[in-house]
């Protein structure tokens, strides 16, 4: 589960007998500066930890804790429930998120061969076993697959199945682009194989601008509207 491994805390605990009830009621706060948690699932930890919580026997609430994961600064504030079996409702939000780094930290996602760094703006529910992302990704620029996208602007769905785009817009070669896409992460456990289903339409796109992975292949000037589907499975789908 969860652990601290450093850090320092101050807490207050008010437990309570009620002479109807064999269990013990207590409730509390904790506060913790330049601590280090480790969260199952996730290889590096997160560093100089900071924040209240307050608890008490079913439920972990903060109005804002404070820490260092991937080289980059994060804010979360919500609530953990039903502490037998736990439920997320959290906020995190990050102005400055590598996506290359983060991509290693979520299982299939890396298959997407991501670089760049965004501001991430994200709500958490569900079980901590099998949690639900919702959130808005802005970025001056992001790379996915080869592909340069600029002033994107996109919102995210993400759960273990796969991730969800419903909506993109952004720049590619000076044109304009809007689109969606679902990657559905392969599952061996099930014999399910990886797959992506997308698509984009754009104006105003520069030919000569025609890059992959920053190399020019074609040797085209002049503005086109583009239109492109995408399908099929994860690491070759159709075009």
């Amino acid at each position: 589960g969860l652990r601290f491994e450093d850090g320092n805390a101050s807490l207050s605990v008010r437990v309570v007998k009620k002479s109807a009830e064999k269990e013990l009621d207590f409730s509390g706060r904790a506060d913790v500066t330049g601590g280090s948690l480790k969260v199952p699932g996730i290889s590096q930890p997160l560093k100089n930890f900071e924040g209240g919580v307050e608890f008490n026997r079913n439920r972990l609430r903060s109005t804002e804790v404070r820490a260092d994961f991937l080289g980059s600064h994060w804010l979360a504030s919500g609530e953990l429930n039903d502490l037998k079996n736990p439920l997320l409702n959290l906020r995190l939000e990050n102005v400055a998120v590598p996506l290359g780094e983060l991509s290693q930290q979520i299982e299939n996602l890396s298959l997407l061969s991501l670089s760049g760094t965004v501001a991430l703006s994200l709500s958490v529910t569900g079980q901590v076993k099998d949690p639900k992302v919702l959130g808005h990704v802005d970025a001056d620029m992001i790379r996915i697959g080869g592909i340069d996208l600029s002033q994107v602007s996109a919102e995210v769905e993400l759960d273990r199945d796969g991730l969800k785009v419903p909506s993109i817009q952004a720049k590619l070669w000076s044109g304009e682009v809007q689109g969606g896409a679902e990657i559905r992460f392969p599952n061996k456990r099930l014999g399910r194989a990886g797959r992506l289903e997308g698509s984009l339409k754009g104006k105003d796109v520069q030919l000569a601008q025609w890059k992959y992975d920053g190399k020019n292949y074609f040797p085209v000037a002049g503005a086109a509207e583009v239109s492109a589907k995408v399908s099929g499975a994860l690491r070759t789908p159709d075009v």
